[in-house]
This record gives structure tokens, C-alpha cells and sequence, in this order.
């Protein structure tokens, strides 16, 4: 149901989830589900309000490396699912792995800890069953690559859409919207005991009494509100030289070279496929874990990319979608906004006046063809999430999507600038290295000499061959993927929760986004931090279950808390 923040004659929720995007719902979700009552306090609206973004700016230090909040992440009910492409991918046994050449990329849980959920966290997303792996391709290049790597696209990308209504409808969630979190309570002993609250426009004010915290509010805003809380307790969270902030990753997007085709219908491998549950798919390339071991190799995942900003679709309707997309209103009505900034920043795409040439009169020739296809693709139920366009020389833009390394300069840091409701605002320093940049020009030399030994395509690199990690830095930057700033980890010494997300000496603070996670993969970071807050959902409703439910939090519901055995 949807409850009021302000009006004190409530009762305390057993747990208190400050989000109401994907991860806070499927908490909220859950634990209903268990028999548990939660609260789950939203900064924004049923729609997304400028006045409620403008809380949550930050400054860019690197602004040639990430893009603006405001278009990066959404303040509204369902979170930023609103913008997001829908793109649900696992991550890979060797991600939970030591690996010598990632360092400061150690995981305390393992891939069978998390894999039980991946099933329940695909379907929760609308994106069907947790299957991964496409049907093996003969391509007589040895098992160097292999081209099985699937991606899974949601159905229903906005959460609020596909689960707002039993969240509502549930007399054990209470949705309270327009509800900023401002100051987190601690005891002495290093227990929260409740929350300062503001309305969004900051004409009411309230203190909520909590038993139970769970932080989802996305990346950078479940590390801003760590920050703000270190701030007032400069020791905790480890200090200023402590995890909290560092080692922010995201994921290196771009293209260096192109795939050539040896025959026309190969390309057709690697399209947008609907499986027999009606999800939309895609097959990608990627390195085996024994290469990735072998060479050094950050985990990457690439693919043909026929998409409108490529030209050489010689299509005047397709360019002219393209060059209108640049508008952001229109854009976002075209494409998500994710897709359509990388489009349109793509430092290597096709230029306008390859797209004004198709515009010619010949190029009209196909433009009741082209009309019916994008009227089909926007009328679909679920709607495609991308485009394979074909070309005449099956040529192909080879698209990545690369892991990030961990950098502890990487980092998100409070500046002394606060914002209407008192919080201080953030600054962000996000970094891609040499290092990034190297592993990502192997991985494409490898997988060159792989395609050579067989019959499936070419790799054509689309720039000089010794300026391949500056055109790959020159690409990389994003924001929409906010991982490592209160990393998961064995010891305070080197995160900021533990194995269980629980905050490292406050016994009832969890952080469940995807700050928490140690390493980036080659994986969108949306289903792995899904099944992670499943995970803790058990975790939670173990601790209120194994004991009598407390009335009120003392030691009794915390000897419940610390008698929980991790991982379940």
C-alpha cells in the first residue's frame, strides 16, 4: 500500500528499504513474500520531477569519462529501470575468482552462492529463465572464443510497471514516495535507531524509528548517503583512507574495429532472437575463461552492431530517425536513453554527412519498407530492444562491452557544498587506465587470429593499429553502471560490507546496490545485484524468524542478526 513517511501514528516496518527502483522492490517483494512487513522510503514521484533530480547533482571531474546524473539515473518510482535498455546478463564463475592480473578484485562469496538466484532474479526482471548459454556454432576456430555468450533483454524494463501493483496492493509493504532520507541515527553502540526525513520539496519533516535498514538506492546515491553518514563519524567505514568511495567502475562501451561476414546470412546468428518464452535475446563473442587466464584478458563480451547510427545501412529513413535521435526529447521517445547517448557520442560512428548523403533521392527508394518496420518494431509487444540493420558488404561495427578494472583513485568524494535539504553533494572521479585500454587491445588480437583459423567472419580494425588504447580510452566513459564504492569483502580493511551486505560494525545496516560489487565483469550489473538482494531477503527474514519477533530493537533481535549463518 502506499503510506505516509510524515504521519507517526504507524508502525515501525521490521525492515526499512530506502529505494523503490528494481533492487528495493524485489526486496520489499520477497519479504512480503516470507511473512516480513517492510517500509520502503522513495525520493521521487510516480514521474520523474526536475525539482526532485536537482537534489541529486553532483560534480564531474572527469566529465570526458561519465555522464550527467540526470541521464544516468532516474529519482522515481521503479528507479532508474526507466531508463534502463533491459539488458539482463550473468556474470561468469571466473568474475568470483582470484585472478592475478585484476588486483583489489577479490570476492568473499562465491558463484554458487549467488547462482541459486539468478533463476528468480531473471524472472523478476521480465527477462525469462536464467539461461545464458546459446547452441554451440561449427566455426572451425578452436574454442580460443566462442560465440555462446547470450544476453537476455527484459520484457517490462520499468520495475514500478510490472510490480508496482502488488507492492501497493500488499498489506505488508508500505510505499512511501516523495520521502528524501537525510540523516541515518546511530546508538553508541553502532546500531541505527532511526532516520531523519524530508519531503522531496522539504516542507515536512519527520523522524522514522527503524529496527532493520537496507540501503537500495543505486550506486551513487547508496554511497552518497554512506559518505554524509561518515562525515558526522569521521571513523567510520574505515576513514578517509578507508574503501568507502573508491574503486568505482563502470564498464568500457565503444568500437575499434569491424566484423566482416564471409557469408551474408552469418549475421543472422547474431540478431535479436525471441526464445520460446517470448524474451528477446542476443548472441555475443566472447574469450573462454582458460584465454582470459591465458593472455591476461579483463572479461569482455563483443558483437555485431548493425544499428540506424551506422550509415552504411544507405537507408534515408533510418538516417533521418538517426540524425532526429540527436534531440533529446525525440531520442528518448526513439531509443532508451542509455542506447541513444552512446549512439549519438560514438566517437567512431558514421558521420552526419554519411547520413545526410543517404538522404538522397535514391536512398527514398525503400522508405514505405523502412516506415512499416519501425511502425512494427514500435507496436510490438515486447517491443525489440535494439537493431541488426544489414548492409550489402556484411560489415559490421564490432561493438564491446569490457570489464572495468578496480582503481582505488577511482572514487566518488563529498564536497562541501550541500544541497536544500542539508546532504552534502557529491563529486566524481571516474578513471579508465592503461591497463583497461591494454587488456581490451589483446582481447581484439586475440580474437583476430581466432576468426583467421575459421570460416565464420573477418575482424577489420577501423583504426591505426598503434593508436588502439587511446581510441579505446577516447571512448570510454559511461556512469550507467555505478559499481565497487562500498564494496563487498572479507574485512573492514578492505570493504565496506560483508559477504552478507551487512555494513562492517553496524549490526543492522545493510547495502544492497551495485556499489557493492568488487568486480564489473563483462555483465550489465542489474541481475547480479537482483539476485544479490534476493539473497539478502532470506538473510533478513532468517534473522527475524530464527528467534521471536522483537518488539522493539535491542540485543535480543541482534543476537538473531549475528547468529545467522552466512550466506543464507
Amino acid at each position: 500500500m502506499f503510506g505516509d513517511a510524515f504521519d507517526r501514528s504507524q508502525n515501525a516496518a521490521e525492515v526499512t528499504i530506502i529505494g523503490a527502483g528494481p533492487v528495493g522492490l524485489a526486496i520489499a517483494l520477497e519479504l512480503d513474500r516470507l511473512g516480513i512487513s517492510s517500509q520502503v522510503l522513495e525520493a521521487g514521484g510516480l514521474r520523474r520531477r526536475r525539482s526532485v533530480d536537482g537534489l541529486f547533482t553532483a560534480q564531474l571531474r572527469t566529465p570526458a569519462t561519465h555522464g550527467p546524473l540526470e541521464a544516468v539515473s532516474a529519482k522515481m518510482f521503479g528507479g532508474t529501470s526507466n531508463l534502463w535498455a533491459g539488458a539482463c546478463v550473468a556474470y561468469d564463475p571466473i568474475d568470483f575468482k582470484e585472478r592475478k592480473f585484476v588486483s583489489d578484485g577479490v570476492w568473499p562469496i562465491t558463484y554458487e552462492d549467488v547462482s541459486p538466484f539468478l533463476e528468480p532474479a531473471s524472472r523478476f526482471l521480465d527477462a525469462g529463465p536464467a539461461e545464458f548459454i546459446a547452441a554451440n556454432v561449427a566455426h572451425e576456430s578452436g574454442d580460443e572464443f566462442s560465440c555462446t555468450s547470450l544476453a537476455r533483454f527484459a520484457c517490462e524494463r520499468r520495475s514500478q510497471v510490472r510490480h508496482g501493483g502488488a507492492a501497493v496492493r500488499s498489506a505488508r509493504i508500505r510505499v512511501c514516495l516523495n520521502t528524501v532520507v537525510t540523516e541515518v541515527f546511530l546508538s553508541g553502540d553502532g546500531v541505527v535507531t532511526g532516520l531523519a526525513v524530508a519531503s522531496s520539496d522539504g516542507s515536512k519533516l519527520s523522524r522514522l524509528p527503524v529496527r532493520m535498514l537496507v540501503v537500495a538506492a543505486g550506486g551513487i546515491e547508496t554511497t552518497r548517503l554512506a559518505l554524509n553518514m561518515q562525515r558526522d563519524r569521521p571513523r567510520l567505514f574505515g576513514g578517509e583512507a578507508g574503501p568507502l568511495g573508491r574503486y568505482y567502475m563502470s564498464h568500457l562501451m565503444g568500437s575499434i574495429a569491424d566484423v566482416r561476414f564471409l557469408k551474408p546470412q552469418h549475421v543472422d546468428l547474431f540478431d535479436f532472437r525471441k526464445d520460446a518464452n517470448g524474451t528477446y535475446t542476443r548472441r555475443r563473442f566472447q574469450p573462454s575463461e582458460a584465454t582470459q587466464k591465458k593472455w591476461a584478458l579483463s572479461n569482455t563480451v563483443l558483437w555485431p552492431e548493425g544499428a540506424i547510427a551506422d550509415a552504411r545501412h544507405q537507408r534515408a529513413l533510418l538516417s533521418l530517425v538517426f540524425l532526429l535521435s540527436g534531440a533529446n526529447g525525440l531520442g528518448r521517445a526513439i531509443l532508451p536513453e542509455v542506447i541513444r547517448r552512446r549512439y549519438s557520442e560514438n566517437s567512431l560512428g558514421s558521420t552526419a554527412g554519411a547520413h545526410l548523403r543517404n538522404l538522397a533521392p535514391a536512398g527514398f527508394k525503400s522508405i514505405l519498407a523502412d516506415a512499416n518496420s519501425l511502425l512494427e518494431r514500435w507496436y510490438a509487444d515486447p517491443r525489440p530492444p535494439g537493431f541488426l540493420i544489414r548492409n550489402q558488404g556484411s560489415q559490421y561495427r564490432l561493438a564491446y562491452h569490457a570489464e572495468h578494472l578496480p582503481n582505488r583513485e577511482s572514487r566518488v568524494t563529498l564536497t562541501g557544498e550541500v544541497d536544500r535539504l542539508g546532504m552534502n553533494r557529491i563529486a566524481i572521479d571516474l578513471r579508465f587506465t592503461e591497463a583497461d585500454a591494454a587488456s581490451l587491445e589483446r582481447t581484439h588480437q586475440r580474437m583476430s587470429e581466432w576468426l583467421k583459423r575459421g570460416s565464420l567472419a573477418r575482424m577489420v580494425l577501423r583504426c591505426n593499429p598503434s593508436d588502439q588504447q587511446k581510441t579505446i580510452l577516447r571512448q570510454a566513459k559511461d556512469g550507467t553502471h555505478q559499481l565497487g564504492m562500498t564494496r563487498m569483502a572479507s574485512s573492514a580493511k578492505d570493504g565496506v560490507v560483508d559477504r552478507d551486505l551487512r555494513a562492517f560494525g553496524i549490526a543492522n545496516l545493510y547495502l544492497c546496490s551495485t556499489s557493492v560489487l568488487p568486480t564489473s565483469s563483462q555483465a550489465n550489473p542489474t541481475l547480479i545485484v537482483v539476485a544479490l538482494a534476493l539473497r539478502l531477503s532470506h538473510h533478513l527474514a532468517h534473522a527475524f524468524k530464527a528467534e521471536e519477533r522483537p518488539a522493539s530493537l535491542g540485543m535480543h533481535s541482534l543476537r538473531s542478526v549475528r547468529s545467522l549463518p552466512s550466506g543464507k
